[in-house]
């Protein structure tokens, strides 16, 4: 290995240590979102957990460097599905507003969690399941996400 090759293995051992060593960047998110069941819901109707329970959706940067989170609905999966629910036949039946926070380190973010049964007979007497994911997003290599399950009651 010639003078110059060794210099560059030098350097990019070098460079890969820092990075190492500048990489114990904490990441992390929690939610204190419990799961809530709401029943006698009406198809049609719009019901925001914030006014009707006082409980907003909130998730938690636990990191220590700012992050940007996005709020998705997705439905659970089958391991943790409890009868009688079934997975939420749309995610678009509930609504987090504001769906997308940028957190500082230990900065909590709130939204309103609003469920909309569509107007349709065919759900009277069902119960649906569904889950909430916030997630980083544009963090390169760590990314985190937490989960938390809302649950709903559909009865007439």
């Amino acid at each position: 290995m010639n003078i110059t090759m060794r210099k560059t293995a030098l350097w990019a051992t070098a460079m890969l240590f820092g990075l190492a060593v500048s990489g114990r960047a904490k990441v992390g998110l929690s939610s204190q979102f419990i799961d809530v069941v709401l029943e006698n819901l009406k198809p049609g109707r719009s019901y925001n957990l914030r006014e009707l329970k006082g409980i907003p959706y909130t998730v938690k940067n636990r990191g220590d460097a700012p992050v940007e989170v996005v709020l998705e609905v997705i439905p659970p999966e089958r391991k943790d599905m409890v009868e009688p629910y079934e997975a939420i036949p749309d995610p678009s039946w509930i609504q987090l507003s504001p769906s997308r926070a940028f957190l500082g380190a230990g900065e909590p973010a709130f939204s309103d969690l609003t469920i909309k049964v569509p107007d349709d007979p065919k759900y009277i007497g069902r119960h649906f399941h569904g889950v909430v994911w916030a997630h980083t997003l544009n963090t390169g290599f760590m990314a985190a996400g937490v989960k938390a399950a809302a649950f709903a009651a559909f009865v007439r």
